[in-house]
């Protein structure tokens, strides 16, 4: 997990409802629109049970590399097990579950010594096969036992918890943990909305600051924090960071994730649905005076928001947006 803040979800500590937890379908009665699209969403599908996943029928064979270790997966009674073996040193131990919704990636997560670790491989959607965690050392492991993944600290395994699923409290206490980002994970338990229904007592989160809680907000003790993805290439990860260093997020009184994205939907999958967006600020008439080179065409994020791939298997489209400069 560490480096690896993307798999994982590791991002600010979450504004915690003090009212109670009601469960999604007390939602849905009324919000059913919402709730439709939210079911076909990859929030809702960011924690899966692993053997309820498609981890197990990707990851189908044994994963062998070339220091020796092999890492073989079968699915049992018991649930879904990984046994590593480096020379005659074998290890078995369990995977429970799976973080992403696979859109880029799914790492499994699973439980040793009455602990939780991060396995050493992850499925990459974009390579269709599997490679190494990002954050995991590349060296050949020690033993058989290293090999199966990093062990990780209750308060990192509560943070990652925290953002890929709804109702986590602290210990880690998964008792009555929901699997996947629901409608409470934003909007604050609902035991108030569902007794009196109103504004006034429901979480809203139209701000990046909401939204950042997870996808992470930029580093304040950042040595430069006007531009976070020259400081750090790998920041493209964590779209509020590099949103919130952008003229127009800094210019505008409105721009915010939502401005762009629907938070119960899925990503809109053509760029003219986004390039809308910003045609709605930037008209015609201001892209003569700035002489943009497309204005009669729709290339906005083309030019202002590319993609870049900064580890491979993983693609992601900077969201600091702006005028790109030859370094």
């Amino acid at each position: 997990m560490r480096g690896g803040a993307f798999i994982l979800g590791l991002g600010l500590p979450v504004l915690l409802s003090a009212q109670t937890f009601v469960g999604s379908a007390k939602c849905s009665g009324c919000h059913i629109e919402q709730s439709r699209r939210h079911a076909a969403s990859l929030h809702s599908r960011a924690l899966s049970r692993a053997e309820n996943s498609r981890l197990p029928g990707l990851l189908d064979r044994p994963v062998a590399e070339r220091g020796g270790v092999e890492l073989a997966y079968s699915q049992t009674p018991e649930g879904w097990i990984v046994e590593s073996s480096l020379g005659d040193d074998r290890q078995k131990a369990p995977l429970t579950w799976v973080f992403g919704a696979g859109m880029l990636a799914f790492t499994p997560v699973g439980e040793r010594d009455g602990k939780y670790f991060e396995h050493r491989v992850t499925w990459y959607s974009a390579l269709q096969r599997p490679g190494m965690t990002m954050g995991h050392p590349s060296a050949i492991p020690q033993s058989a036992a290293a090999a199966l993944g990093q062990t990780q600290t209750a308060q990192t395994i509560f943070r990652c918890f925290n953002c890929h699923a709804t109702n986590v409290k602290p210990g880690p206490d998964f008792g009555a943990m929901q699997p996947g980002v629901q409608c409470e994970r934003c909007h604050g338990g609902g035991s108030d909305h569902v007794s009196a229904p109103g504004r006034a007592n429901v979480r809203k989160n139209a701000s990046v600051q909401a939204c950042a809680e997870c996808h992470r907000m930029p580093d304040q003790n950042a040595a430069n924090k006007t531009s976070p993805e020259k400081a750090d290439a790998l920041s493209i990860r964590f779209a509020p960071v590099g949103l919130m260093a952008s003229k127009c997020y800094q210019s505008s009184q409105a721009l915010t994730c939502v401005t762009c994205h629907d938070p119960h939907g899925r990503p809109y999958p053509e760029k003219p649905d986004y390039e809308k967006k910003c045609q709605s600020c930037h008209a015609p008439a201001s892209l003569v005076v700035s002489n943009c080179p497309r204005q009669n065409d729709t290339s906005c994020l083309t030019c202002h928001m590319v993609k870049a791939t900064p580890l491979p298997g993983l693609t992601f489209t900077d969201h600091r947006i702006r005028v790109y400069r030859e370094p």
